[in-house]
């Protein structure tokens, strides 16, 4: 079976976004055909995203390889979905830079490759769902730079009294951490 195949039958359905998953974990060339789909913006790569999402959250090592491939190429993708598997991405990657048992790690330019996306998600017209898992990812990278603490705690003062339910939900919660 070839990756075109896989993400030809992938869709929302968490089953199936699963079922994908599971068999682009058994072959890194498999994932490798998936990412090229991803990387030339074809019909797949929102599929791709997709199935990649589910793979960091089953084994984040399946795709580290790709994560600078996926940040280097993440400005092109202007559809809130994807954005929102890409930010949900970035956040796995962040944990895992995070973590000192980890073998991966994050380069300063690619983190603040993440916060300049995470930051022009934020402010731009996405889903409650990209924002949430952007402002977490800008959050969880504050100590990167000193001005970023501030910008996040501006943006969220404004944005959250027009704010759907659960941006004020995130929101609040972070703000509330940023003013300790």
């Amino acid at each position: 079976m070839t990756a075109e195949q896989i993400l030809t039958n992938v869709d929302a359905s968490l089953q199936k976004r699963e079922k994908a998953a599971e068999i682009l974990a058994s072959s890194e060339d498999l994932r490798r055909q998936s990412l090229s789909f991803i990387e030339n913006r074809t019909d797949l790569s929102l599929n791709g995203l997709m199935v990649f999402e589910i793979l960091g959250r089953m084994d984040f090592n399946l795709i580290t390889p790709f994560i600078s491939t996926l940040v280097q190429i993440a400005h092109h993708f202007t559809d809130s979905s994807s954005r929102r598997y890409l930010a949900k991405i970035f956040s796995f990657a962040i944990s895992a830079d995070k973590e000192n048992v980890s073998q991966f790690h994050l380069s300063p330019t690619t983190k603040l490759k993440i916060i300049e996306l995470s930051f022009l998600w934020l402010i731009s017209e996405e889903k409650t769902a990209g924002k949430v898992f952007s402002m977490q990812n800008i959050y969880d990278l504050k100590d990167e730079e000193s001005w970023i603490e501030i910008e996040l705690k501006a943006i969220l003062e404004k944005d959250l009294p027009g704010s759907s339910a659960g941006y004020k939900s995130r929101g609040s919660k972070i703000l509330r951490k940023l003013r300790q």
